[in-house]
């Protein structure tokens, strides 16, 4: 690399997060891939640190591997007290010029030395925060605001990954107006129709799920409404299954107590968190996936789903109307509505439209573009491309 390279550092170590954890690994591997000229130092957990084990990912650098990645060693435990200062202090001895924070555990950098450039991908108001519904502690919900705000404070650019989202923080913060940049997320190329057929024979085979089934993808969290989506599915005929495509997590025990309740064992099929190399044969062979949440800033199911041909029912509210447009199915989180969305859809007269319109919908949505939209956001912080 020459000195006039632009070497560009990004921290990799929520990768193995859910949702974070695919825009790290689909962003990245976009720019590593279309930015050749550019060096991109990817600050990951460090080998062997026994405070990291939940943080390890031992496949990443594997992953992530290219003539212009450098992988720089990082004993820094995410959200640990000293963790923005022994960040900043491991991010500066790198020589970056650039670098891009994707959550709100920022390092604490001179902006005037090492601009700083974060992705906001969720933004609750501190009023609703504190009310929203989590086993969180205080303590852990007023930590959260914290980071958030100094993070928002710190960047010199802020990405949204939704227009919804960039108005809620300009409605919050107006002053922030001017460094806030819309990139969206996007499914990429490995999501795609897997004939019908044969991605229920698979399935079935693997997964042990019989078709007809509705799918949901994400976590148990409760602002996801998956026990409205449970007791929606009571309501439906005995034939039609319900796949759970999340990781299991004991501080949310409703939705298996409920199951139990309505005598749903043998229709709901909890599959645990799953590859993403798994989900475009368990979108394909789904009559709809469900999206019903409370709050999303994006909802990165819903355009995975339709890439795969697959409606997606989903609640009108927050940004799933934005990212699912006239192609998906709306219906209010409860569930007498769920139901009725669901059987709309089962008994749809024409679902080849609903395929089509999924799949033109899911075409907008490009990580190649997300890619380029970031690539130039960093060369507008290191200074090298015009400010507009």
């Amino acid at each position: 690399m020459t000195t006039s390279t632009l070497r560009v550092g990004i921290d990799v170590r929520l990768a193995h997060w859910p949702g974070i954890g695919r825009y790290i690994e689909e962003i990245v591997a976009r720019m590593v891939a279309d930015y050749p000229a550019t060096e991109f130092v990817l600050f990951d957990n460090a080998h062997g640190a026994a405070t990291l084990r939940d943080y390890a990912d031992p496949g990443l650098r594997q992953r992530l591997q290219a003539s212009n990645v450098t992988f720089v060693p990082c004993a820094v435990k995410p959200f640990s007290l000293f963790e923005p200062w022994a960040l900043a202090r491991i991010v500066r001895q790198s020589g970056v010029h650039v670098m891009h924070s994707p959550y709100i555990n920022i390092p604490w950098l001179d902006g005037h030395t090492i601009p700083l450039v974060v992705t906001l991908h969720d933004f609750r108001h501190p009023d609703l925060a504190m009310q929203w519904r989590s086993p969180r502690t205080w303590f852990k919900r007023v930590y959260y605001e914290v980071l958030t705000r100094l993070a928002l404070h710190r960047a010199c650019m802020t990405v949204c990954v939704s227009e919804f989202l960039a108005g809620q923080l300009r409605v919050f913060r107006p002053a922030l107006a001017q460094r806030i940049h819309v990139i969206t997320h996007a499914a990429d190329a490995s999501f795609h129709p897997v004939p019908r057929a044969q991605a229920g024979a698979t399935v079935a085979q693997r997964l042990h799920v019989p078709q007809p089934y509705f799918l949901f993808v994400g976590t148990f969290k409760p602002h996801k409404n998956l026990l409205a989506v449970v007791r929606a599915l009571a309501r439906l005929p005995a034939t039609v299954h319900l796949a759970v495509a999340a990781a299991p997590d004991p501080r949310y025990p409703e939705v298996e107590r409920a199951v139990r309740q309505l005598q749903l064992q043998q229709r709901v099929h909890f599959l645990g968190h799953l590859p993403k190399e798994a989900l475009p044969t368990l979108y394909s062979a789904a009559t709809a996936t469900l999206l019903p949440s409370d709050y999303e800033s994006f909802g990165l199911p819903v355009v995975e789903s339709m890439a795969c041909a697959t409606p997606v029912i989903a609640a009108p509210q927050a940004a799933l109307q934005e990212v699912g447009g006239e192609a998906a199915c709306y219906a209010t989180p409860n569930p007498e509505a769920l139901a009725c969305a669901m059987h709309d859809v089962l008994h749809h007269p024409h679902p080849a439209q609903l395929q089509t319109a999924s799949l033109e919908r899911a075409a907008g949505f490009s990580w190649a573009r997300s890619a380029a939209q970031l690539h130039q956001l960093y060369r507008r912080a290191a200074g090298r491309a015009p400010n507009h």
